[in-house]
């Protein structure tokens, strides 16, 4: 099975981290995260993954 990396995107990391981004708020609007899967020969697939407040994933590039 192949291993996934899962990450808070910058800016919601930086948000978060400036307290300018609470609980209610990642509760209302949801949150963006980057995903990565490498491979060994050093290439890798990127996308952003939208989530919704309730965990439900809304779109994914």
């Amino acid at each position: 099975m192949a291993d996934i990396e899962v990450s808070l995107s910058a800016t919601t990391r930086t948000n978060i981290d400036a307290g300018e981004m609470t609980l209610k708020d990642i509760k209302k609007y949801g949150l963006i995260y980057n995903w990565q899967r490498p491979f060994s020969d050093g290439s890798a697939l990127r996308g952003t993954c939208e989530v919704d407040g309730k965990g439900n994933v809304v779109k994914v590039d």
